[in-house]
């Protein structure tokens, strides 16, 4: 649900991008094999379209594919995860660049929550006003009947 709405799904595809990097990065560099860390990947993945998209490409690496052309095709990964793991994979330093990519979508992700808060500030403080208000109507308006009952007596 969270990819069908425009503001939500930029967010959630680079925290997807930037968990899938820094998990898959930490694994590659403790001795993991690339197929194995694929499938640990997509275990922990929350969304199911990651998962999915992960468990595909641990099945397109282990008959020998490189892991940067599955999640090219699977088209819910940013353009920059596929070409900056591409370039890992033909440099040989795979891990190297998984982690650079998930500092920079570690980064995008904090600016997108500040950005998303700064939109919801003012909607909030509207919302706020209204709660408050009528808690102030609720209490006025007995007061005021009771003022209005002791003017006629």
């Amino acid at each position: 649900m969270t990819l069908k709405i425009p503001m939500l799904k930029n967010m959630t595809v680079k925290s997807a991008s930037a968990q899938m990097a820094r998990t898959l990065g930490t694994l590659l560099g403790s001795g993991v094999t690339l197929v194995e860390a694929t499938e640990i990947v997509s275990g922990i993945m929350g969304n199911v379209y990651f998962k999915e998209a992960l468990k595909d490409a641990a099945d397109q690496v282990s008959i020998g594919m490189p892991l940067s052309r599955p999640l090219e095709d699977c088209g819910l990964f940013p353009p920059m995860v596929y070409h900056m793991l591409r370039i890992g994979e033909e440099s040989g330093s795979t891990e190297e660049m998984l982690d650079k990519l998930a500092d920079y979508y570690d980064e995008e992700v904090e600016m997108a929550v500040q950005s998303l808060m700064a939109a919801l500030e003012p909607m909030i403080i509207v919302v706020l006003a209204v709660v408050v208000g009528g808690l102030v109507a609720a209490c006025m308006a007995p007061m005021m009947t009771m003022y209005t009952a002791l003017d006629s007596m």
